[in-house]
């Protein structure tokens, strides 16, 4: 018999895996406990799972939090990591890495005279909130900037209006888009809309000019992936089917959805690659050597996560497996540093 409360502890192994793999749930609690609860969310999903140790294979993605409450005679405890492990619903493979000081410069004009609606999405994780992610034309007809309390600004034709303290977050990938459509400005995060501008800016853009991105005064920091550049306003239900994965065959959402530049990353070298086919490509500058920029896989370790359905509650009771021998059978191979789409 024990004299003393379970003192809980565990780990999840492997931390990192994409939808349709399995994860395990490994009890590591001392005192002699006798039952075992688990609890795993995503924050819009939460599964319970009865056993010690208990194989788990998600069916949402997310970045997944834990919760152990273990029993013995004497009581039970309770313990919760948070972000403890992550499902993608997709390999985002590459992302761009800036360290301060370099821009990407279009080598053409993106949008025509005119162009009375347009949407900007991208994900990015800042190392700060100044100066994430700025943007701007060369001609001055559009300009993004952040500041250093997060919030977002944005500028056509000299009018502007902003999304509000705390839309940027540092230190975490998170998806981003702006839509602009007859002078109103919509800013969403994570396939949610976080603020519509209350006054109305520039009804429509005279020609672009040639697209600078992290240029500016307070240049940007951090990572970038996944931007594309559409000239329509999207729906978020539309934006909620591109967001959460690469975009299959880009040139057929040019005449579909109006795809005017794609941006994945996944390349060694070189100029940004324009994957739309409207060859819109992105010359790198002040970038150094191309090993300094791209090719490791953690630069994009938390993007392709969202999960957007309703909340649900599951118990599982058949999921225990009895032996660590059984458990290692089984067992995916880690991934430690590799890029998820979790929305």
């Amino acid at each position: 018999m024990s004299h003393t409360v379970p003192a809980v502890a565990f780990s999840v192994d492997p931390n990192f895996i994409y939808l349709g793999e399995t994860t395990y749930l490994i009890d590591n609690t001392r005192h002699g406990p006798d039952s075992w609860k688990w609890t795993v969310t995503n924050g819009k999903h939460a599964t319970i799972v009865n056993g010690q140790n208990s194989s788990f294979t998600p069916k949402h993605p997310g970045i997944y939090s834990v919760t152990l409450e273990a029993g013995n005679d004497v009581g039970t405890a309770t313990k919760t990591e948070e972000q403890k492990f992550i499902v993608a619903n997709a390999d985002s493979r590459n992302a761009l890495n800036f360290t301060g000081g370099q821009q990407l410069v279009s080598v053409s004009d993106i949008f025509a005279e005119g162009t009375k609606a347009f949407t900007i999405e991208w994900w990015m994780n800042p190392s700060q909130m100044t100066g994430a992610l700025n943007m701007s034309t060369s001609n001055g007809q559009i300009a993004i900037t952040t500041d250093y309390e997060g919030n977002m600004t944005v500028e056509v034709g000299g009018k502007s209006c902003s999304s509000g303290n705390g839309y940027v977050v540092a230190g975490e990938w998170q998806h981003y888009a702006l839509t602009f459509t007859f002078g109103t400005v919509k800013f969403y995060r994570n396939g949610e809309l976080i603020t519509t501008s209350s006054s109305r800016i520039g009804t429509s853009t005279k020609n672009w000019g040639k697209l600078i991105i992290a240029g500016g005064e307070n240049s940007f920091g951090g990572q970038l992936d996944e931007l594309r550049i559409w000239s329509k306003c999207q729906s978020l239900s539309v934006m909620k089917g591109f967001i959460n994965a690469p975009l299959n065959n880009p040139a057929d959402l040019v005449a579909s959805n109006g795809l005017v530049a794609y941006y994945d990353f996944n390349q060694n070298g070189g100029s940004v690659v324009d994957r739309s086919g409207n060859g819109n490509d992105l010359n790198r500058i002040g970038f150094g050597p191309d090993g300094d920029a791209w090719g490791q896989k953690v630069f994009s370790h938390l993007i392709l996560t969202l999960h957007h359905q309703s909340k649900k509650n599951l118990t599982v009771t058949d999921l225990h497996i009895s032996t660590m021998q059984s458990r290692q059978a089984k067992k995916v191979s880690i991934r430690a540093c590799q890029a998820p789409y979790v929305l």
